[in-house]
């Protein structure tokens, strides 16, 4: 068996290229491990980042983990009137409406109903709407009294929707005031609610005002260089 000996003059030349090969490899492959160390350094800031954000956004929201402290929505309270999602009839506001209100200044409300189907109705058709407000927790709750014992709503609270000929709809208007102030409340705000009085026979989608606001009268009215109307 023969055996192939490296030649001296040459073997100094071969340990130095494999030398030099390992080096390369050794300083291509440090090379990479810091690209990947400074990358993972990236990706920790930046989940520190995100975390330290969700900390902050939650310290500005009420306990996201209960339901009942989330802010309600139009859609929480119309679910707590119907379990339809499509009506035949929807009460639309006719006219704008400059929120905030001062408590006890009057103010007034316009109302006019949408039809979503192809049924034509007389024009003798008339339905009984009432004007209510709902506290904005999770569930809505109905405003019945204020703190002071009396009504949170007096004025026309109630009222018919009728055919106008001058507006070619059907239409309804209110005079109303508010006897509470809403930052007296959770979250600050109230729901001003527009719907048909019980038992109308007829799907009506309410009209629902969100972030409708009262300020009390002394403050609010003089900026608004407003003053209460008389009791």
């Amino acid at each position: 068996m023969q055996s192939y000996l490296i030649p001296p003059q040459f073997q100094e030349a071969e340990s130095g290229f494999s030398s030099e090969m390992m080096i390369k490899a050794l300083e291509n492959n440090n090379k990479y491990l810091m690209t990947m160390c400074l990358y993972s350094k990236s990706l920790t800031d930046g989940m520190a980042t995100l975390l330290s954000d969700f900390e902050r956004l939650k310290s500005h929201c009420y306990n996201w983990k209960d339901p009942s402290s989330r802010a309600p929505t139009k859609e929480d309270l119309l679910r707590q009137f119907t379990s339809l999602r499509n009506f035949q009839f929807s009460l639309k506001l006719a006219s704008s409406i400059t929120i905030p209100v001062c408590k006890k200044k009057t103010f007034g409300l316009n109302v006019y109903l949408k039809v979503h189907t192809n049924e034509e109705l007389d024009e003798s058709f008339k339905i009984n709407l009432e004007a209510v407000l709902y506290l904005a927790e999770n569930p809505p709750v109905k405003l019945t009294t204020s703190k002071a014992g009396k009504p949170p709503l007096v004025g026309n609270t109630k009222t018919t929707l009728s055919w106008n000929q001058k507006k070619n709809c059907y239409a309804a208007s209110f005079k109303l005031k508010a006897n509470e102030v809403s930052s007296h409340y959770r979250n600050g705000w109230f729901f001003l609610v527009i719907m048909p009085e019980a038992n109308s026979g007829f799907d009506i989608k309410p009209l629902v005002i969100e972030n409708f606001n009262v300020k009390a009268k002394q403050v609010s009215c003089v900026q608004f260089n407003e003053k209460p109307d008389n009791e």
